[in-house]
């Protein structure tokens, strides 16, 4: 493959937004965004998921 796909290590300049790629009408757009927090909150994978099934119907 051409060294275009190669890897290469960003030393940390994108740690703090991510790239979104998406299309509409056909056509590819790419953007960013700031990167949301992982929450504090501290329970159960299970527990939530249970929550958000019950929420949308799901059970």
């Amino acid at each position: 493959m051409p060294d275009l796909f190669t890897c290469e290590l960003d030393q940390g300049k994108f740690g703090k937004v991510v790239q979104e790629t998406y299309m509409k009408d056909g056509v590819c757009f790419c953007e960013w965004r700031p990167v949301r927090g992982i929450p504090d909150v501290d329970y159960f994978f299970e527990t939530q998921w249970k929550h958000y099934r019950e929420r949308m119907g799901s059970i």
